[in-house]
């Protein structure tokens, strides 16, 4: 994404914006093109840390990727959403400069113009507010998974596994084995 934000048009990508994300206000739209040719643009390049990993984005709940700028239907409104995130994990709570040097699909690059590759991108990234805040919020889900785990552990630690409830009821006990007769006196 950072190689692509070096050639982006930055009247495309707000086009793109508008017409992926349009229920934004005003200065949400100047803040993502801050995200593009401030933030994306300088971030330095640097190899990334697994070669197999990379950007894909595709309309939320379908397999294939589809193109949705091509000549007859170019910016015109849909009301679809996106995924855009890897072939391995979210971009959530991961450090821009690391996501930024992943490279895209193909099957990316050939659906979807760069401006619009970089609209879903920075909407992901930000989803969470600045990079900072993302961070942030991503340890704050840690410390409280962390808590969750520990809280699970202390209070199951009396817990038998259900097999054992079944072997029990399996067993028969001295009043289903015993042949009772009703005996008057």
């Amino acid at each position: 994404m950072r190689d692509l934000a070096q050639v982006a048009n930055v009247e495309e990508f707000n086009k793109a914006m508008k017409y992926y994300y349009p229920k934004q206000r005003r200065d949400w739209y100047i803040a993502m093109e801050g995200v593009l040719t401030r933030d994306l643009k300088s971030i330095a390049k640097k190899k990334q840390k697994d070669p197999k990993e990379q950007i894909e984005i595709c309309v939320a709940g379908e397999r294939e990727l589809l193109p949705l700028a091509t000549k007859e239907n170019e910016w015109e409104g849909r009301d679809e959403s996106y995924n855009c995130g890897t072939n391995k994990y979210s971009l959530s709570f991961r450090p821009w400069k690391d996501t930024a040097n992943i490279r895209v699909s193909e099957e990316s690059l050939r659906c979807y113009k760069i401006e619009e590759l970089l609209a879903h991108y920075i909407w992901e990234i930000t989803w969470y507010g600045p990079e900072e805040k993302m961070m942030e919020h991503g340890k704050e889900l840690m410390k409280m998974a962390k808590e969750i785990k520990k809280d699970i552990k202390k209070h199951t630690e009396n817990i038998r596994p259900i097999s054992e409830l079944f072997e029990d009821k399996n067993k028969k006990d001295d009043y289903h084995t015993s042949k009772k007769t009703c005996e008057s006196d």
